[in-house]
């Protein structure tokens, strides 16, 4: 090769990291409610890999209502995830979600090869009124050094959402955004897609995305969207 010819230069994913979404199908989820979050999670998922564009971001997606199930078999890269509509039925097991989380990080051996070299994220969208016994579940998750490590975020929808519960798997109030008043008119939920949207992007961004790409702290999340956390048109 003459000294002269172009070279190609391949980007390179310098770091990894893993991100969980546990997302509530309950009936109560039903309607405008789940289109919309069918609605995000198509937008989403495909922005993570350019967003966090030095990373090699693995997806793994839990659908929850009477029991729970993961998406795929096993953790999938972000520009390859392939969603698939939700449908709304069934109870509001999330009692059985943070057991199915605790059973993949415990004892999936796989999860070793995906947990990378930064701490992982989990995202949680529901409305925090559980139809199961969920406190021994969330106990036992909240004793492994992984989900201690973890960066977490939740969505509370509807107006009848329990925030406290939720609050519960977060740690901290700040980091729960809650939406009332769920997509009653078709500018509605374009706004509601619109923002939750730009507040996972932000959390992504906050995360992995700073000062010698090392993991920030939520606080930036809320000086950001403070004015809309609590969210009600």
């Amino acid at each position: 090769m003459a000294l002269t010819d172009p070279v190609e230069f391949l980007v390179e994913k310098y770091y990894s990291t893993l991100m969980f979404f546990l997302i509530e199908t309950s009936n109560s989820m039903a309607g405008c409610r789940i289109e919309t979050i069918n609605n995000v999670m198509k937008s989403v998922i495909p922005e993570i890999s350019e967003k966090i564009y030095n990373f090699d971001v693995k997806i793994a997606a839990l659908a929850f209502s009477s029991g729970a199930r993961w998406l795929t078999d096993a953790p999938v890269s972000a520009e390859n995830f392939d969603w698939k509509e939700l449908k709304a039925e069934g109870n509001t097991d999330l009692g059985s979600a943070y057991k199915s989380l605790h059973e993949k990080i415990v004892k999936d051996a796989m999860m070793k090869k995906y947990c990378g070299s930064f701490s992982p994220s989990i995202i949680l969208i529901g409305n925090g009124n559980p139809t199961d016994e969920w406190k021994s579940s969330l106990a036992a998750l909240k004793q492994t050094p992984w989900f201690k490590s973890s960066y977490k975020l939740a969505f509370a929808i509807g107006d009848n959402a329990n925030t406290d519960v939720l609050t519960e798997f977060t740690g901290t109030s700040n980091s729960v955004y809650r939406f009332d008043s769920f997509g009653k008119n078709l500018e509605n939920e374009r706004e509601y897609l619109s923002t939750i949207e730009d507040i996972i992007n932000s959390f992504c961004y906050k995360v992995y995305i700073v000062d010698d790409y090392n993991p920030s702290q939520l606080d930036a999340i809320d000086e950001a969207y403070g004015v809309i956390r609590d969210y009600d048109d």
